[in-house]
This record gives C-alpha cells, sequence and structure tokens, in this order.
C-alpha cells in the first residue's frame, strides 16, 4: 500500500476515487456524486480543489489501483486541522489503510503546528465511530449539528496530537 500527495496534475486520479466513493458510499458524505457530475465534472474544478493552499490530499494505491483518499483541511481554529472525504473501498478494508491515511494526515498537522485533527462522522455510522474512538477521537459535546437536508445527525469527533519537530 501506498500513500500518494495528490496534486492538481493528478486530478483524474483523484477524481476517480472520489466520484467512486460518492456513489458506493453516498450516505456518508455531505458532497453528492450528481454535484461533481454533468456541469460539475470538469477538469477545472477537480484542478481546483487539488490548488488550494493549506490542504494535505491523499490517495491510497492498492496494487496500482486508488482505493481511498483523506484531505486535512485548515480547521476552526490556526492549532486545528479537519479530516475530510475520508473513504476507503469495501474491498481495502480491514488491512490498515483507514489508519494510515488518518496517522498521514495527523503527521501533516502536527508538522504544521496544529495541536488536534477533527472530523465528523454520521450519527449512525457505528462501526466507523468505533474505529475512530479506538484511534484516540472523541465526541466533541458542543459540535453536534444536523446534516442538510437529512434528517440524520453528523457527530462532531476531536483527537489531540503532539507538535513533529
Amino acid at each position: 500500500m501506498e500513500l500518494r500527495h495528490v496534486s492538481p496534475d493528478d486530478w483524474q486520479l483523484y477524481r476517480l476515487v472520489r466520484r467512486r466513493a460518492l456513489g458506493e458510499d453516498p450516505q456518508a458524505f455531505t458532497s453528492t456524486l450528481a454535484q461533481w457530475s454533468g456541469k460539475g465534472d470538469t477538469e477545472q474544478r477537480w484542478r481546483s480543489l487539488l490548488e488550494k493552499q493549506n490542504v494535505l490530499n491523499l490517495i491510497a494505491m492498492l496494487d496500482g489501483r486508488p482505493v481511498g483518499t483523506a484531505s486535512g483541511i485548515p480547521g476552526d481554529s490556526p492549532s486545528s486541522i479537519t479530516i475530510v472525504a475520508m473513504w476507503v473501498a469495501p474491498e481495502a478494508r480491514g488491512k490498515g489503510i483507514a489508519r494510515k491515511l488518518i496517522a498521514a494526515v495527523e503527521s501533516w498537522a502536527g508538522n504544521g503546528g496544529a495541536s488536534s485533527v477533527r472530523l465528523s462522522v454520521m450519527s449512525d455510522n457505528t462501526s466507523a465511530i468505533g474505529f475512530y474512538e479506538k484511534l484516540g477521537f472523541a465526541f466533541d459535546a458542543d459540535a453536534q449539528r444536523l446534516r442538510s437536508n437529512d434528517a440524520r445527525r453528523e457527530l462532531a469527533m476531536t483527537k489531540p496530537i503532539g507538535r513533529r519537530d
């Protein structure tokens, strides 16, 4: 398994894995495949997404195929990074890929001076919640919110991290 830092030149590879994630597990994301299809599916839009400053975009490769993704973006405060677009393909689950994606974002965040990482998970995604708890994430009591256009709750979880000097 290889983790690849994605650049704008990798837009087609990122597009492939991100559209697959949105298509196979739509309940896990606030973005939809429809938003990234048709008129929303342009090279410039994908490149723009990958050109953002102070953002880490990763793809997990297994046997030469993209099977996972995660991104780190600036959080609500200068000391926080938010993990978004976290996904691992069903055939690649249970191989430690999600753990490695999260560890890579944590390392990047710590090197940048962040003291915590945060992510959101749907309240009915008990397997993801259990996994995140095993990695040291805990619920933010004050950060529970409703996902737009959905009756299910999206819950925020945070994990403190140390600086990597």
